[in-house]
């Protein structure tokens, strides 16, 4: 994200959907999954019961893959964390400082000065306008830590890229660089070549997860009555590109059919293809190695439009419907197809998203992305659990209460699910009133209240998979771009 789109996002009312960051795959749907608020806790487990609850999950975990009934008990941590006041220091490294609360969160407090910056996943950029592209550009790195904050060297590759496809030329400038065995892209800007009036060219790269090796290349044609895309790889190491969709049944597709958007699993073996006009969009099956592309009402035998995949060859689906009551909700519907024996299994029927609208609010709340299975159930009555859209194997959460103002956010990777309660009282600003971190491998539910100066504002991410991220700005810095600084948190009980 540059400084441009920074902007945008400040000048929006609130915090919008991509200030709350979650890796994973894309989603492609008929519409936007709607915003949920999310919700408060009303009890505290002791300790004790929760070291018991640990094991009793570990042993359920154990005697059944499937996660058949167990259990997860709540606890929330006796000391409430004192969030410093905001505000930028006069210049140089970051300045920080940690705490442990409780015994049982382990907090590390970062502060800016007031240069401009921006994060990508746990690295963070400071900008300085660059006059060969005439945009804001990285000059320094540091990685953020829950265990510290120190300063990295890193030098992004700049590549020019030019795509010759049905016609048309699309070019693309991008920087790269390789962080802990992942590749980062720094998209710098796009441009292309047209011979018709009236048609825009524009080429995205993209990082594929788990390759260092190549990237993905999104050609995007726009025309006036016809809009499309179509998928390349771009190796790093040779500079070359290849159409690895060259010689599928995809290339029957034509502009006129519209195909706008895909959703690929992380090996790039297969992907849903959305084609279309929107409204009435088709999804199809494609399997890369056979080249076979098939219409995915056939192949699954459920009318979905939306879609992401629980590993390589578990494709999940999920529809929405009118509210069962009006006024209400939509409902949504959900199941999980095995690509190896083309069957399919509903896991979720015509369940209403969560509402705000009740007191406490009720329903579901999806992650939706790639290696995300789990979704939260919340009752009439305020209780939770959480269900697998694989599976359907659950797991209840013991003496916690929904509330309004809450919500949950799932790990990167999806083993993990953020909790956290938004003050209602915090007008205009956004804040956080607590915290808290589901941790389905460990079988616990940590949570933590927090008491923030009312002359901040503040964003969530999960800052990569085990920790968490709060970003947080004064409310007074109206001429300084990007965020003052951030609170890094981790979730366990103390040794």
């Amino acid at each position: 994200m540059n400084i441009k789109e920074y902007e945008l996002l400040m000048a929006m009312e609130g915090i919008s959907d991509g200030y709350i960051t979650s890796a994973g795959g894309r989603l492609a749907a008929k519409k936007a999954p709607p915003r949920r608020r999310p919700v408060r806790r009303t009890l505290a487990a002791l300790a004790a019961a929760l070291a018991l609850a640990v094991s009793t999950f570990t042993a359920a975990m154990a005697a059944s893959p499937e996660f058949r009934e167990a259990v997860l008990t709540f606890f929330r941590v006796g000391e409430r964390e004192k969030v410093p006041e905001p505000g930028r220091t006069e210049g140089g490294a970051p300045e920080e400082s940690g705490a442990l609360i409780g015994g049982a969160v382990k907090v590390r407090y970062v502060r800016l000065d007031e240069g401009y910056y921006v994060r990508s996943g746990d690295l963070l950029y400071r900008l300085e306008f660059d006059e060969t592209v005439r945009d804001n550009r990285p000059v320094e790195f540091w990685a953020l830590d829950v265990d510290g904050v120190r300063p990295v060297e890193i030098q992004p590759d700049r590549r020019w890229v030019s795509v010759r496809w049905r016609g048309e030329t699309y070019e693309a400038v991008f920087d790269w660089f390789e962080w802990e065995g992942e590749i980062r892209v720094d998209f710098t800007s796009i441009e292309g070549c047209s011979e018709a009036e009236g048609v825009d060219l524009n080429m995205d790269v993209n990082a594929i997860p788990g390759r260092t090796d190549q990237v993905l290349l999104t050609l995007r044609y726009d025309a006036q009555m016809s809009q499309s895309v179509w998928y390349m790889l771009y190796d790093l190491t040779t500079g070359e590109t290849r159409d690895f969709m060259a010689g599928t049944q995809a290339e029957s597709f034509t502009r006129e059919d519209r195909l706008h958007d895909a959703v690929w699993n992380d090996e790039m073996t297969g992907a849903v293809l959305i084609s279309g006009r929107r409204g009435e969009d088709t999804g199809w099956y494609l399997d890369v190695g056979s080249g076979e592309l098939t219409k995915l009402s056939e192949l699954t035998g459920v009318d979905a439009n939306g879609f992401f995949f629980a590993d390589e060859r578990t494709l999940l689906l999920y529809k929405w419907d009118e509210p069962l009551e009006s006024p209400g909700p939509d409902s949504v519907t959900c199941w999980a197809c095995d690509l190896d024996t083309g069957k399919t299994r509903k896991t979720l029927d015509r369940t209403p998203e969560l509402s705000e609208l009740d007191d406490p609010p009720y329903g579901v709340i999806i992650s939706y992305g790639n290696g995300k299975p789990w979704c939260v159930l919340v009752e009439k009555d305020g209780a939770a659990r959480l269900r697998n859209l694989v599976d359907g194997g659950e797991i209840a959460i013991e003496d916690f209460i929904f509330a309004p103002g809450g919500d949950v956010l799932a790990s990167p990777d999806g083993a993990k699910y953020l909790y956290f309660v938004r003050d209602l009282d915090a007008k205009p600003w956004i804040q956080w009133a607590e915290l808290g971190v589901i941790d389905m491998e460990r079988g616990t539910f940590i949570a933590l209240g927090r008491d923030v100066p009312a002359a901040a504002e503040e964003g969530i991410f999960w800052l990569n998979d085990t920790c968490v991220g709060v970003e947080s700005s004064g409310t007074g810095e109206d001429t300084i771009y990007g965020p003052g600084g951030y609170t890094l948190y981790e979730f366990g009980l103390s040794e």
